[in-house]
């Protein structure tokens, strides 16, 4: 639109405005999880595109905010970097998590003193809901958007999870990295002001089946079954994806909340979607443990 408006001869006030509705719309929907939801699974790749894009400027803009505001409060600048998954690159997010770069970190100095880490992730939450507040006019908690450290909940502690080479990830952290699962699981049930019940259960699934696949499907796919158990295995396989394939849908918005339901309790002797999110995590737990690696 603004390409077309641009040659059309039109003055450079009105290209600003239209950029700004533009970036309105984008945050509205960043801060819509239903409109995100439609927007990913069932958008035009075209509209897909610009919004990624245009989010990132935004991104941008309060990255550079949350720094001057960090510095305000006395911090000494850290690098940050997105904390995604890599398969997910590119594409339509539902939240939005930005890290500190511990790799790269410096000291953590607040004042010219020494400062704790957990203490640098509190203030930093602070300083990015401020700064998009500041930037979008919007509330950075509705759009669930978090500033993450190692010591977060939903962090990895093995950051190999997030890369694609998951031959890289160590069985020491395998039990932590199924707790991210499951917090994450606890936390949208729990503490989702702006969604009802269903939404809340529609993202629990999603995001399961987002698990699944980048995570639990991969160590599956590591374990060489002996031949007495190759059959239980293969069985084992098929049923979860079945179950994965229920989540998926509902999570992407093919299916209504009672059938998802129902076809999950068909599928496993009446077991509810947060308990079938619980066995999955300690599937993938299991995966880590007997699977290969170190």
């Amino acid at each position: 639109m603004l390409f077309r408006s641009g040659s059309a001869g039109r003055p450079a006030a009105e290209l600003a405005q239209l950029q700004k509705e533009i970036r309105d719309k984008v945050t509205s929907i960043n801060g819509n999880p239903n409109a995100k939801n439609y927007l990913k699974y069932q958008g035009d790749p075209t509209t897909q595109r610009m919004y990624v894009l245009q989010l990132e400027s935004v991104h941008g803009d309060v990255e550079r905010q949350f720094h001057q505001n960090m510095r305000e409060r006395g911090w000494n600048q850290q690098a940050l970097k997105e904390m995604r998954n890599a398969a997910s690159a590119g594409s339509v997010g539902m939240d939005y998590d930005i890290g500190l770069d511990e790799a790269t970190m410096k000291a953590l100095t607040r004042d010219g003193e020494p400062a704790m880490l957990h203490t640098w992730q509190t203030e930093a939450q602070q300083a990015w809901e401020q700064a998009y507040a500041k930037v979008t006019g919007g509330n950075a908690k509705l759009a669930w958007e978090s500033v993450t450290t190692s010591k977060h909940l939903e962090s990895y502690r093995d950051t190999a999870w997030l890369g694609k080479d998951k031959s890289k990830v160590s069985k020491a952290w395998g039990q932590q990295a199924a707790d991210v699962t499951r917090y994450k699981s606890w936390h949208m049930l729990e503490e989702a002001p702006n969604l009802s019940h269903f939404e809340r259960l529609q993202e629990v699934s999603r995001g399961a089946a987002k698990d699944f696949d980048t995570k639990v499907a991969p160590m599956l796919d590591r374990i060489k079954p002996t031949a007495g158990s190759a059959d239980h295995f293969k069985a084992s396989r098929q049923h979860w994806q079945e179950v994965r394939q229920v989540l998926a849908e509902f999570g992407n918005n093919t299916i209504d909340p009672i059938t998802a339901n129902r076809r999950i309790r068909l599928l496993t002797g009446g077991k509810d979607i947060p308990q079938v999110v619980d066995e999955m995590a300690t599937l993938m737990e299991a995966a880590i443990k007997f699977g290969p690696g170190g």
